[in-house]
């Protein structure tokens, strides 16, 4: 009992002082306490030490059962490593140890989790072979396998198998049924199929009801959505906040603001609370419509209420800061978040100031990569009527972006950093003259190079692994080029690390050119 309340408080090091002393007085752990470490190591995702556990089980004469190969295949399983939990698998019939019901269903939903469906199938066509009836489980994973694989015929019917089976499907079956449905567009036939519950009376659940919604939603047909929405409570059912983001969601998304802010009132009435999801969407469907004062007003609401944006929110807010016009609102709605948010708990105005410069570098390094170069240069432009100063690391990121997309002169003008007394530092030379590098602008490399040295810097391994790489593709003449650098690089005092001298051995291997630096 204890090595189980343990195991369940994964408290690893309790655990090994307890089986030591359980040795130490020669009462040594049976299959029972070795499995419910194993199961415990697997569900948290230990699958490589569960593993070590049961050589340790079989060291000491105590042989494995089917329920530790079983939680040791659903460990790997749940990390989605159905190739290993297949050997384990199949360990099992070498080991003339028994595959039950459990082992095909933990193979079979991990195959389906992976959308290795045909995988799948083919194991819940075996069953039969070893005397085995797939249960109520094993049709519910592959259901929800098949529907999600956009197999809506054969997933309607293993439905029908389901129950010639003599099998009662249960609420994880609807739910797979209805939810496939919408998902694949057939929201007409998950109504029908709503209907018949309905008059079995085994509706009595308000995710049906949800999922059902959400179909509607997603096609279009708020009218349906909103009637069945309505007459819930008259089924005996009582709307939850999922019910209600699901319509303030769809709402949003087709442009009822007013609309989604009504039900956001109507659920508070109700005693519900609107939580992250809720805030997130009608925050999305203003900034969407152009609606920036009221999305900041929800943003401050929901910030204050300890709820922060999403992912997909944040990557809205970046999408539309570029936009000068929109600008100021959306700058102060990413003071609210995260950074923001963190650095005003400081209560200092320079710690803050501090944080936004390091968002707003973030910001502009994450637009650079997604070659929204654009948005990037409007808030970089627009940082110091903000009151944040622009500083060395910022103008590196956006020098890098503009090489990197080719804009060589525009890199080259924000060297004017200096007017701002800001000193270009070895990262800066080093990214302008790979992107020069690059572009087959030797001159000008050799040029930035000679500036970079005379101001007590030197090339890093990348650039010199660049010229290298140049150097076994150029032809004779910008071969000539591309080496002087090279050789000018090396006079200048860099040294290359052991990476760099064996990309200048395979050189010599492939070209018949000898740089003088070797």
């Amino acid at each position: 009992a204890l090595i189980h309340g343990f195991c369940d408080l994964s408290r690893w090091k309790e655990v090994k002082m307890l089986l030591k002393e359980m040795m130490d007085c020669k009462r040594y752990p049976n299959v029972v306490t070795y499995n419910t470490i194993v199961d415990a190591l697997c569900k948290e995702g230990l699958v490589d030490e569960a593993e070590d556990v049961l050589q340790i089980m079989m060291l000491k004469n105590v042989i494995p059962d089917e329920f530790s190969y079983n939680s040791l295949m659903d460990g790997y399983c749940l990390q989605g490593r159905t190739d290993e939990a297949r050997k384990v698998f199949d360990s099992m019939a070498s080991k003339n140890i028994f595959l039950d019901v459990q082992s095909y269903n933990i193979l079979i939903n991990g195959y389906c989790r992976k959308m290795k469906i045909d995988e799948a199938v083919d194991l819940f066509r075996e069953m039969p072979n070893g005397g085995l009836k797939p249960n109520v489980v094993t049709y519910n994973s592959l259901l929800n396998g098949l529907f999600r694989g956009d197999r809506c015929s054969c997933a309607l019917k293993l439905f029908d198998e389901l129950q010639a089976a003599g099998l009662k499907p249960d609420f994880y079956t609807y739910s797979h049924l209805l939810d496939g449905l919408c998902a694949n567009g057939h929201i007409e036939r998950a109504l029908l199929f709503l209907n018949e519950l309905e008059q079995r009376g085994e509706h009595r659940r308000i995710n049906y009801y949800s999922v059902i919604i959400d179909g509607l939603c997603k096609a279009k047909k708020l009218d349906k959505a909103r009637a069945i929405f309505k007459h819930l409570p008259s089924k005996g059912l009582e709307r939850n906040v999922v019910t209600y983001n699901i319509l303030i969601k769809g709402c949003c998304q087709s442009g009822l603001l007013e609309e989604a802010k009504d039900l956001l009132l109507k659920m508070e009435q109700e005693s519900l609370l609107p939580n992250r999801v809720t805030f997130n969407c009608i925050v999305q469907g203003n900034l969407k419509r152009g609606k920036y004062e009221d999305a900041a007003e929800f943003l401050e609401e929901m910030v204050s209420k300890g709820f922060s944006p999403d992912s997909s929110t944040f990557a809205l807010l970046l999408d539309l800061l570029g936009t000068k016009e929109q600008e100021p609102t959306i700058f102060k709605m990413i003071q609210n978040i995260k950074v923001g948010r963190l650095i005003r708990k400081a209560h200092k105005a320079e710690a803050r100031a501090i944080g936004l410069k390091y968002a707003f570098s973030v910001i502009i390094d994450g637009l650079c990569k997604a070659k929204k170069l654009d948005k990037a240069r409007a808030i970089f432009n627009h940082l110091p009527s903000k009151g944040l100063e622009r500083n060395v690391v910022t103008y590196n990121i956006l020098i890098k972006g503009c090489c990197q997309s080719g804009l060589l002169e525009e890199a080259k003008n924000l060297l004017k950093m200096e007017q701002e007394s800001l000193l270009p530092n070895r990262v800066t030379f080093n990214c302008i003259i790979q992107g020069n590098l690059k572009r087959g602008k030797y001159e000008d490399a050799a040029e930035f190079l000679e500036e970079m040295v005379s101001k007590g810097f030197s090339p890093d391994s990348s650039t010199f692994a660049l010229l290298l790489d140049l150097l076994g593709n150029l032809k004779r003449g910008k071969y000539d080029d591309a080496a002087r650098i090279l050789e000018e690089m090396v006079s200048k005092g860099f040294s290359p690390d052991s990476s760099t001298v064996c990309l200048m051995l395979r050189l010599l291997g492939t070209t018949g050119h000898e740089p003088t630096i070797l």
